[in-house]
């Protein structure tokens, strides 16, 4: 599953109906809003997701700047603790 987290210093964090049918088209099954006092991020996940070629698009449908701070998946861990 790939993940893209979006960190913007804009409040409130949009999320039109639109959009959301936007991120559907993405191959993005999953979003997570998050925040605390100096911003908000948005963690959009999906098996189909190509961070590769999806953020601009991203962007477009969230309604966020450019220079919207991107984070790229690096890793991925299960942990359960049958295997510990």
């Amino acid at each position: 599953m790939a993940v893209v987290v979006l960190i913007s210093d804009l409040e409130p964090f949009p999320l039109a109906v639109g959009a959301i049918r936007g991120l559907a088209e993405l191959g993005i099954s999953r979003v997570q809003v998050a925040g605390d006092p100096l911003g908000h991020a948005i963690v959009a996940e999906g098996w189909a997701l190509d961070p590769g070629t999806a953020v601009p698009s991203l962007l477009q449908f969230l309604d966020l700047p450019a220079d919207t701070r991107v984070l790229h998946q690096l890793a991925h861990l299960a942990v359960h603790t049958a295997t510990i």
